[in-house]
C-alpha cells in the first residue's frame, strides 16, 4: 500500500470580502416542491454540467434533472426517462461510473419503507434496475456514496438508514458484468444507529478509502478505516465519539497541511470543525463555524473567491417552527486557520430552507456555482447561484482538472489531485479527493477545483491514482480546465465551448432540416429542439466529430418558432428555426 506524499505547507494570502460573490441565475428553472439532494454530473455525456434534485414528499414525487448548455442556460432533461418517474419520497443521490459499462450509474434512496432505485446508464438512456441489490430492500434510506474500498477499479456503494425496525447500513460490492452483491459480515453494517450521511475520505494518507457515517438521535458518529484489504475496523477517534444530531460531514483540507480535515452539521445545535494531522483529529473551538448555532443538513468545502484556500457553505432547514423561513451560512477562509461570516451576499438571503446543496463550475470559467435544494413550506423553488469572481478584468487565476481511471474505477473516485503555486509571495500547496458524494444530500463536480490567488503558473499538479503510480507536471499554465486520463502521459485542455456558426435550411421548414456546420466537428454534439420557454421538445441525435453536415427530421410538434441546439464539449451552437404544417 503506497503512503500518500504530504507537501509543503504555504499560507494563502489574506482575502479582501466581496460585497457580491453569487448572483441568482435567472434562467435556471424555477420549480416549487420538496426538495432534498442536489447534485452536479453529465447526464448526457456531452462534456457539460447538468443538474439533478431530489423530490422529498411524504406521498411521493418524481424528481428533476436539467441538461445544462455550458452557458448558463438549463433546459429540462427527459421527462419520461426513468430517472425522474419514480412517484417516491426520494432522498439522497449519489453518480458514479461503477463498473465496466459506459455511462454513469445513479443510486437515489427513498424513505418511508419504501424500495431504493437504482439506475444503469444504458447508450442514451437510464434504466431502471428492479429488485435486485442495491434496490430491493424497503427501508428508510437517508443517502448513498460510492467508493473503492479493495482498490479493484469496481466501486462499492454505502447506504445509510435513520429508521425502521432495523437501523443498520448497507453495503454493496460490484461485478465487472454489472451486479452487486450485498455484504453483511463487518463493523460498519451491523452497527445500529440513526444514520443520516456518509462519505468516503482517505483520512489517515495511507492511500485507501474509509468511510464515515454520521448519526442522529444521541448516537455517536462512526469512523471505519480500511484494512488495505476492503475491510474495516472501526476507530475510536474524536470525530467517533461525540454524540448529537449529526445530519452530515463535509471533508477538506482548509489549513492546506495536505490531511483532510471535517465539518459535521448539526440540527438546533452547533456545528463542530476538526482538524485532522498526523497525530489525528483535533477540535477546533475557537472559530465561528463552531458557534454559530443553527438547524445545519449539508455543508461543503469550495474555494468561492479563488484565493487559494477552501471556504465554507452551509445550508440549515425544519426549523421546529413550521412556518419559520432559515438563512444559510457562507464563510470565508482568512487563510490563518480563521474564518470570516458574510452576511450579505445573496446566497446567505434565502429565506426559507435549504437540505442539500452542491458546487460546480458550469459555465467552466474557474469559479464554483453554488446549488441548492429548498424545501420550505414543500414548495420552494430551487436555486442555482451563479459565481461573479471571474467576471471581472483583474481577477484571481485558477485550475480545473477532470481525471479519468482507466485502471482506477472511470470516475476516478479516491483520486488525489495537489496544486503547488506560489501565492502571494508564499509557496501554496492544495490537495482535493474526488468522491461522489461531498456531504449529505450532496454531490460536487468531479473535475477538482483549485484557486490561485496571483499565481500565473502551478509549479506541480500531482495526480495520486489509488491503481497507479503518481503523476507528476512541471510548470502548468493557469486558467485552464484540464482533463487527466490515467496513464496517458500529457494533459488535455478544453476551453469553453466556442459558439459555431451553421446554416439550417429549408427554414421554415415542415418535416426535416439541413444542418450545415462552418467547420468539422471536433467532438461530439447532441442535439435538442427546444421551445421558446426553455422546455427541450425532443432528443435529435448527435453529429459525431468530424461531421460537417446532416439532415434531421423533425418530431410532429405545433407548429411555431423554436431553437435547434447542438452541444458539446468544445463547441455548441443555437439556431431559430420556424416550423410549419
Amino acid at each position: 500500500m503506497k503512503k500518500r506524499t504530504l507537501l509543503l505547507l504555504g499560507l494563502a494570502s489574506a482575502i479582501c470580502l466581496k460585497s457580491q460573490i453569487f448572483e441568482i441565475n435567472t434562467s435556471f428553472p424555477e420549480v416549487g416542491g420538496n426538495s432534498r439532494s442536489a447534485n452536479w454530473v453529465d447526464l448526457n455525456s456531452d462534456g457539460n454540467l447538468d443538474v439533478f434534485i431530489t423530490n422529498g414528499s411524504s406521498a411521493g414525487e418524481d424528481n428533476e434533472a436539467y441538461l445544462g448548455q455550458g452557458n448558463g442556460n438549463f433546459t429540462p432533461f427527459d421527462t419520461f426517462s426513468p430517472l425522474l418517474m419514480d412517484d417516491s419520497p426520494s432522498v439522497g443521490a449519489t453518480f458514479a461510473q461503477a463498473n465496466i459499462f459506459e455511462g454513469l450509474d445513479a443510486f437515489v434512496t427513498t424513505w418511508y419503507g419504501e424500495q431504493n432505485v437504482f439506475y444503469s446508464f444504458a447508450g442514451d438512456i437510464f434504466q431502471q434496475i428492479d429488485v435486485a441489490p442495491p434496490a430491493d430492500q424497503l427501508t428508510y434510506s437517508e443517502t448513498g456514496a460510492f467508493g473503492d474500498a479493495d482498490q479493484d477499479g469496481l466501486l462499492e456503494l454505502y447506504v445509510t438508514n435513520s429508521a425502521g425496525a432495523d437501523t443498520r447500513n448497507h453495503y454493496y460490492t460490484a461485478s465487472d458484468i454489472g451486479a452487486f452483491f450485498p455484504i453483511t459480515e463487518g463493523v460498519h453494517v451491523n452497527d445500529q444507529g440513526a444514520s443520516r450521511g456518509v462519505t468516503w475520505i482517505d483520512y489517515d494518507n495511507d492511500g485507501d478509502a474509509d468511510l464515515y457515517a454520521t448519526n442522529e438521535d444521541a448516537a455517536p458518529n462512526r469512523l471505519y478505516q480500511n484494512q488495505g484489504d476492503g475491510t474495516f475496523q472501526s476507530v475510536v477517534e474524536i470525530i467517533a465519539t461525540d454524540m448529537g444530531a449529526t445530519m452530515s460531514a463535509t471533508w477538506g483540507d482548509y489549513n492546506n497541511d495536505g490531511y483532510m480535515d471535517v465539518f459535521l452539521c448539526n440540527y438546533d445545535s452547533d456545528n463542530r470543525l476538526y482538524k485532522n494531522g498526523p497525530d489525528g483529529f483535533i477540535e477546533v473551538t475557537e472559530t465561528i463555524l463552531s458557534s454559530d448555532g443553527g438547524f445545519s443538513f449539508s455543508a461543503n468545502w469550495g474555494d468561492v473567491d479563488n484565493d487559494g484556500d477552501l471556504d465554507l457553505f452551509v445550508s440549515n432547514a425544519f426549523a421546529p417552527n413550521s412556518n419559520t423561513p432559515l438563512q444559510n451560512f457562507l464563510y470565508l477562509n482568512d487563510g490563518d486557520e480563521t474564518f470570516t461570516k458574510v452576511e450579505t451576499d445573496v446566497v446567505t438571503q434565502n429565506n426559507g430552507w435549504t437540505y442539500g446543496n452542491a458546487f460546480g463550475d458550469f459555465e467552466r470559467d474557474g469559479d464554483l456555482d453554488l446549488l441548492t435544494a429548498n424545501c420550505f413550506q414543500s414548495n420552494e423553488p430551487n436555486r442555482l447561484y451563479r459565481n461573479l469572481t471571474s467576471d471581472a478584468e483583474d481577477t484571481p487565476t485558477w485550475l480545473e482538472v477532470e481525471c479519468v481511471g482507466t485502471i482506477s474505477n472511470p470516475s476516478a473516485i479516491g483520486t488525489r489531485v495537489t496544486v503547488v503555486a506560489t501565492i502571494d509571495g508564499e509557496v501554496v500547496s492544495q490537495t482535493r479527493e474526488i468522491t461522489s458524494q461531498s456531504s449529505y444530500c450532496g454531490q460536487n463536480m468531479f473535475a477538482a477545483h483549485f484557486g490561485l490567488g496571483d499565481a500565473l503558473v502551478v509549479d506541480q499538479l500531482i495526480i495520486d491514482w489509488p491503481n497507479s503510480p503518481t503523476e507528476t507536471y512541471t510548470d502548468v499554465d493557469v486558467l485552464q480546465y484540464f482533463v487527466a486520463v490515467e496513464g496517458d502521459g500529457p494533459l488535455s485542455v478544453i476551453g469553453v465551448p466556442e459558439e459555431i456558426p451553421i446554416m439550417a435550411y429549408p427554414n421554415p421548414t415542415q418535416g426535416y432540416v439541413e444542418i450545415s456546420l462552418e467547420t468539422p466537428a471536433k467532438s461530439a454534439l447532441r442535439l435538442q429542439l427546444i421551445d421558446l420557454q426553455g422546455k427541450a421538445v425532443s432528443d435529435l441525435g448527435v453529429i459525431k466529430p468530424g461531421i460537417r453536415s446532416i439532415r434531421l427530421f423533425l418530431p410532429s410538434v405545433p407548429e411555431g418558432m423554436y431553437l435547434l441546439r447542438g452541444a458539446g464539449v468544445s463547441e455548441t451552437f443555437t439556431q431559430k428555426i420556424q416550423i410549419v404544417q
